[in-house]
């Protein structure tokens, strides 16, 4: 991008990187009179094709608006969250609860399991209670089934957590939960599951990792 020689470009960076990395990449991009919008997503692959995925956009407001309409037309949502940098630390606060939920939703069914719950009584109960909400919905009814097909890799999950753990250590945060259910995440990806979907972790509590 840098070597297109193309003053005026917006570069959207739609990945999951280090703020701080991101930050600099915006600095040298500019530097070449190209725009950049840090724009990591919150959304599995299924509300990627179903447009209901949600941008988290860091870097200039003025730029931003330029990019909106677009950025709407692929999502439910586009939220400008400040400076360059902000929507990549936003990405990483969304998914220190997403992936330590997955855990926690894999600790949830397999108890519930084996003290002699029905999947339908589960699913019925929490969807009704306290904890009803979209991660349950649509991860509760995959683990049911074992179903492992990839909507969010454990691979990624590794990864995002440790992003998550760095960027709290640098403002002096020593988070607790995040670095217990990676663990278990990293123990799914050293058994070979690194490109399962991340609910492969139950399998990890099932003893078979």
């Amino acid at each position: 991008i840098d070597k297109a020689d193309k003053a005026g470009l917006i570069h959207v960076e739609m990945s999951t990187m280090p703020p701080a990395f991101s930050k600099q990449l915006a600095d040298k991009l500019a530097a070449s009179g190209i725009e950049m919008l840090d724009a990591p997503i919150s959304g599995s692959h299924g509300a990627v094709d179903a447009r209901t995925i949600t941008f988290m956009v860091g870097g200039d407001a003025a730029i931003f608006q330029r990019v909106q309409p677009i950025l709407e037309a692929l999502s439910a949502d586009a939220t400008h969250t400040g400076p360059s940098g902000s929507g990549g630390i936003m990405k990483v606060v969304t998914n220190l609860f997403v992936n330590s939920s997955t855990a926690l939703i894999a600790e949830m069914i397999l108890t519930g399991e084996r003290a002699g719950l029905s999947h339908e009584v589960m699913m019925h109960c929490l969807s009704k209670g306290s904890v009803r909400g979209t991660m349950l919905n649509q991860l509760a009814p995959r683990l049911f089934e074992r179903d492992f097909t990839p909507q969010g890799a454990v691979e990624i999950f590794v990864k995002d957590m440790g992003l998550a753990i760095d960027l709290a250590k640098e403002h002096g945060i020593d988070l607790q939960v995040v670095p217990a259910a990676r663990k278990m995440f990293q123990r799914a990806e050293a058994a070979g599951w690194g490109k399962d979907d991340a609910g492969r972790v139950i399998e990890v509590y099932e003893g078979k990792a």
